[in-house]
């Protein structure tokens, strides 16, 4: 509302001019923002996504997948209920694809805190493609990594980027005499998780130190060899219950690129 000057004045008869007293509507705008954001967002004081808050398949506010590789009939990174998730009744899943295939989840932007040290979590549980006992030892066909976008800027490795995994980390290395979209130079015999993971486990890690005071995106990416897959009850790869307790969303401040904010 925009307060009336001299309002006592008026009261009194007395004539004065009418006069629209400003306010500062950067900050309520800003205010807005946040309050559309997920509740879920501010979990812990920080971000976390359990996907139960959406009917699958759709993935929630934020989150994309793409394929950059892959046959047209081979299906993208989706939410599914079927009663096998780490906090039902909902994760996020991606089959197993018997053809050269690279399919990626990725996350919204997050603002992380200066000073260093933030971390994140999440469970996953994944079965995926191995020929035979050996290829645990001697390196896998099909895998997941898990990569990280600083500042906008290109995607690469989280352990490449600078992070490091304090645990469930990547368990076996691709096979680099078998080409696999991951394997690429120098990452030839890329470190993955591959295999049977058993179960739910979960994963935490340390973000880069160049993330410090800016933005992050991650990105959850399939690469397969093809030749075959895995046929297990629950094949592919399963995430749930991300959690980073210190970021916060990227708010996009564009709509105030003028400098506009209502000073009087």
């Amino acid at each position: 509302m925009y307060p009336l000057a001299n309002e006592t004045a008026l009261r009194h008869g007395m004539r004065t001019s009418l006069r629209i007293t400003p306010v500062r509507i950067r900050q309520s705008l800003f205010a807005l923002a946040l309050a559309a954001l997920p509740l879920a967002a501010f979990a812990g004081g920080g971000v976390s996504e359990n996907f139960d808050g959406v009917t699958p398949p759709a993935l929630p506010d934020g989150w994309s997948t793409h394929i950059a590789t892959g046959k047209a009939s081979d299906l993208p990174w989706a939410t599914v209920a079927v009663g096998y998730a780490n906090s039902a009744p909902n994760a996020v899943w991606l089959d197993d694809v018997d053809d050269y295939a690279d399919i990626s989840l990725v996350s919204p932007t997050y603002s992380v805190p200066a000073g260093g040290g933030a971390t994140i979590s999440f469970q996953q549980s994944y079965v995926l493609w191995a020929p035979d006992a050996s290829a645990l030892a001697n390196g896998v066909f099909s895998g997941g990594a898990l990569e990280i976008s600083i500042n906008g800027g290109a995607f690469q490795d989280l352990v490449t980027a600078g992070g490091a995994f304090t645990a469930g980390g990547y368990n076996v290395a691709l096979d680099p005499s078998f080409d696999n979209p991951l394997a690429q130079p120098p990452l030839l015999a890329r470190n993955v998780w591959g295999g049977n993971s058993g179960a739910f486990v979960q994963t935490t890690a340390t973000l880069p130190s160049a993330a410090s005071g800016g933005t992050v995106q991650l990105r959850w990416r399939l690469g397969t060899e093809g030749g075959g897959r895995s046929h297990d009850q629950y094949s592919g790869w399963f995430i749930d219950d991300f959690s980073c307790e210190t970021c916060q969303p990227a708010v996009n401040d564009t709509i105030f690129a003028d400098g506009f904010d209502g000073t009087p």
